[in-house]
């Protein structure tokens, strides 16, 4: 059995001190900026369908 961290043990109660990561902060804004459904509407309508030969990646 592995020993819990402080914070798995508390019940995720340090998670809300925890800093975001320069990660999470780039992938928020660009959700916020950037328009995904619109986007990818658009390139499902040149995307390949499925048909003869090998299948297109999802």
């Amino acid at each position: 059995m592995r020993q819990q961290t402080l914070a798995v043990a508390a019940d995720g109660s340090f998670e809300k001190y925890r800093k975001a990561t320069r990660r999470e902060v780039f992938l928020g804004e660009m959700d916020r900026i950037v328009p995904c459904e619109r986007l990818s509407a658009l390139v499902e309508l040149r995307y390949p369908k499925a048909g003869n030969g090998r299948r297109p990646d999802p």
